[in-house]
């Protein structure tokens, strides 16, 4: 609001006349995610559109240096100084130097769009991962508790004494406006994490492998990040410990898992299956 404000005076002090009319009415995670594909889908057809311009358009700067070049007198012939021809071999090199410069030109900006239009693109199926949402939902959740903790009110140990007596922080029970703004909150972090955790359940339907505390075992070999693979010391809820590294590796870190006898495991229908003897 402080920004609407600020806008607001600086183009009422240029001259013009501003009305403010906020609507704050909150849409469903859905119609949002909605709207955000419908326009994420238009822009990559815009770009990949421009890129295939582009694209020709570089084929055809390449075909005029071509011809450019094929204009140039045969065998690297030397300009003849002082001779007729002087003047129209210099100009038909500048011509080709020119048409160079313009292909090179054009193919590098072909290449900038086509990476435009990639990373539109990669934008939206990232996006959608099943590791995204999962961290995703894991950031959400957090947040809910944090203005749930708001909405009860809460204690924090700051620290026990030496006789054992616990120092607290103690938090009252939001109240007034700031317990509706705490409502609000804890009613849009409900709306996203039903959203997200139904978008999760359908990656899993499609057969997106997420791992969890249920279907790993200790003992088991786990491939991570590239191409890395460990042994499973620790299961824990929202990760495993590996004998050969320090620190947890997350669940949606796991791009694959064999048993102890390295039988691939696969999840099928959320069940934890042997796939290959």
């Amino acid at each position: 609001m402080v920004l609407i404000e600020a806008t607001k005076t600086a183009l009422e002090a240029a001259g013009f006349v501003v009305t403010l009319q906020i609507d704050d009415t909150y849409r469903s995670t859905q119609d949002v995610e909605a709207d955000r594909s419908v326009r994420q889908e238009a822009r990559v057809a815009a770009l990949s559109d421009k890129s295939e311009r582009k694209s020709a358009a570089a084929a055809a700067a390449w075909a005029a240096e071509d011809r450019a070049v094929q204009a140039l007198p045969p065998d690297g012939q030397p300009i003849l100084i002082g001779h007729y021809s002087e003047r129209r071999h210099r100009r038909a090199i500048e011509r080709a130097h020119d048409a160079t410069r313009r292909a090179i030109d054009a193919t590098d900006e072909a290449s900038a769009v086509a990476g435009r239009a990639e990373a539109a693109a990669l934008t939206t199926r990232v996006r959608h991962s099943p590791d995204v949402i999962r961290r995703r939902i894991d950031r959400l959740e957090a947040d809910l508790r944090r203005f749930e903790r708001a909405r009860d009110g809460h204690t924090r140990t700051l620290f026990s004494d030496s006789r054992g007596v616990k120092h607290v922080d103690t938090f009252e029970p939001a109240t007034g406006d700031y317990r509706e703004r705490v409502l609000t909150e804890i009613d849009r972090l409900t709306d996203q994490i039903a959203y997200w955790q139904g978008e999760l359940a359908k990656a899993a339907d499609s057969g997106a492998q997420l791992w969890s505390a249920d279907t790993v075992l200790v003992g088991d070999r786990v491939r991570y990040w590239s191409n890395s693979w460990g042994t499973v010391a620790r299961v824990n809820a929202k990760s495993v410990g590996l004998v050969e590294r320090r620190g947890r590796l997350p669940y949606d870190q796991i791009n694959a898992v064999a048993d102890s006898a390295g039988r691939t495991i696969r999840l099928v229908a959320g069940a934890r299956t042997v796939t290959e003897q």
